[in-house]
């Protein structure tokens, strides 16, 4: 009896360094599940009826299945989106080969100037570094550099911004979610918005997924699979721009909320 008492506290001492690695990860995880959780919360208006819609989706309600296609491809998008990007959307079922075909079609000068956006943004500087260094290996060509790269800024940005801070861009959304139940109709600055954080929410939800090392690993970005050495999946150039988009897209929504406090004021 000793000697098993003796090999379970051995045991537990063994195991303690791998718990608080655990404990780690899921602390580090955490702004990424709280703010994918607080927006997830409050767009239920749109994501029901989105969902219940189905092939029969309203004119109304299409630039929001759109956005929920976005979102599940893990892209963010915070315009307007208009009608012929919306059937495309819709009608497409490879996402991620029409978001490659667009890049293309434009010689990448959006994400050129999301790049520019996110450098001169003031969240950014401490994290300026990596991130400068992550699109040079993007510009590089090397995708896989760049994709951990842009993940540990993401992560410590995250961490920065998580909080209070964009506390105030909530009652703003909760009051175009009441119009939305009421169908009443939005002009394009309050659609725009909604997309973003759509966008944002799936996007975040799928990258911080839980995962099982013991399974296939997922074909989208996930940032155990990843952060952890266990991906083996080659990482593209779409791949890098996900990542640059949403490190933009949470730097709108902390600005937004920055502007809504001293629009208060």
């Amino acid at each position: 009896m000793d000697s098993i008492k003796e090999f379970a506290e051995s045991l537990n001492d063994v195991m303690r360094p791998l718990k608080n690695v655990i404990e780690s990860i899921n602390e580090a995880a955490r702004p990424f599940i709280e703010l994918s959780n607080r927006i997830k919360e409050l767009l239920h208006p749109i994501y029901d009826k989105t969902s219940t819609l189905g092939k029969a989706l309203s004119e109304a309600f299409k630039p929001y299945a759109a956005a929920r296609k976005l979102g599940e491809a893990q892209y963010v998008y915070w315009d307007y989106i208009d009608s012929e990007f919306i059937d495309m959307l819709l009608t497409e079922k490879n996402t991620n080969k029409l978001l490659r075909e667009r890049n293309e079609h434009d010689r990448y000068s959006t994400v050129e100037r999301t790049i520019l956006q996110c450098s001169s943004n003031a969240l950014i500087e401490p994290h300026k570094r990596s991130f400068l260094q992550s699109i040079q290996a993007y510009r590089g060509k090397s995708n896989d550099l760049a994709v951990v790269g842009l993940l540990t800024v993401l992560d410590g940005l995250l961490t920065d911004i998580s909080g209070d801070q964009t506390t105030s861009i909530f009652s703003r959304v909760q009051a175009i979610m009441e119009r939305v139940e009421n169908n009443e109709s939005l002009d394009n600055n309050e659609v725009a918005l909604l997309i973003l954080l759509l966008t944002l929410q799936k996007t975040i939800e799928i990258l911080s997924a839980k995962s099982d090392f013991t399974k296939k690993e997922p074909k989208n970005l996930n940032r155990h699979w990843i952060l952890h050495g266990r991906s083996r999946r080659r990482k593209t150039k779409l791949d890098c721009i996900k990542l640059i988009n949403l490190i933009y897209g949470i730097l709108l929504v902390n600005d937004y909320a920055d502007n809504e406090v001293s629009g208060d004021e």
